[in-house]
């Protein structure tokens, strides 16, 4: 508890103990994967319009 100005408690807000962690780190995860997806369709989109202009 903190104690405020005239003697008030105020509880102080916890964390979920290393869970908040985990979940950053997979989110993380998938937004990396889903950028190496997108990065692969946007190098087959690149290589088939290169092929298509010859």
């Amino acid at each position: 508890y903190k104690v405020r100005n005239m003697g008030v408690k105020q509880a102080e807000p916890r964390l979920e103990l290393k869970r908040h962690r985990w979940i950053s780190r997979t989110l993380l995860k998938q937004s990396i994967l889903d950028d190496l997806n997108d990065l692969d369709e946007l190098e087959d989109y690149w290589s088939d319009a290169e092929g298509s202009a010859r």
